[in-house]
């Protein structure tokens, strides 16, 4: 018995050991990761315990849309469920909402989720290919980047947006679909919102 369980402990701290070790080229694969490592501390630790940062991470992914975030998205919410409390998560309300959350400690060291205005409208959504960009808050962000990513992931276009109010982008030679449109201000995603092609 003893041999068993060093053996699975040795395993264990392997796959730990590996994904630490994994480089990632997408938002997905960053996700997967990250709910790697929390649920191989939860096996190799038995008392282990979530910071208030992994709380927050863990909350946004098992938070999103299904069809945005894939799998991932179940991942997220079985180890929420099992690490922290738990909660049922309406699909039909979150893939409507497009809106962007930001998490709070509270003084009960919980995780609470803040609802925050949109910083960005695009418009026309669906599109035939261009799309105005109209940033609605005033940012003191040196370096404003646009990323649009299909579905699966893949980045398709970035582009450093001027500081001006209103920007179009252009995404006339991809193909008909859903995509992503993630605004990065100076290095940091701050929200993101479908953005529909038709052809």
């Amino acid at each position: 018995r003893l041999k068993i369980q060093q053996a699975i402990s040795t395993r264990l701290n392997n796959s730990a050991r590996v994904n630490t070790l994994a480089t990632t080229t997408n938002r997905f694969a960053d996700g997967e990761v990250f709910l790697n490592k929390i649920y191989l501390n939860h096996l190799r630790y038995p008392n282990y315990s979530l910071t208030t940062l992994e709380k927050g991470r863990l909350y946004q992914l098992a938070s999103q849309c299904p069809r945005e975030g894939g799998r991932m998205v179940y991942r997220a919410r079985a180890l929420y469920n099992l690490l922290i409390e738990t909660k049922r998560f309406d699909d039909n309300l979150i893939c409507e909402q497009n809106s962007t959350v930001e998490f709070v400690e509270s003084r009960d060291s919980r995780i609470e989720a803040k609802e925050l205005p949109k910083v960005m409208n695009i418009f026309p959504n669906p599109t035939k290919g261009d799309f105005n960009l109209f940033i609605t808050h005033n940012t003191s962000a040196e370096k404003i980047e646009i990323v649009v990513r299909s579905l699966t992931g893949r980045t398709v276009k970035r582009e450093n947006v001027p500081h001006d109010e209103q920007y179009t982008i252009s995404l006339r030679e991809f193909g008909a679909g859903i995509y992503l449109c993630t605004l990065v201000l100076d290095g940091v995603p701050t929200e993101t919102q479908k953005i529909v092609i038709l052809k």
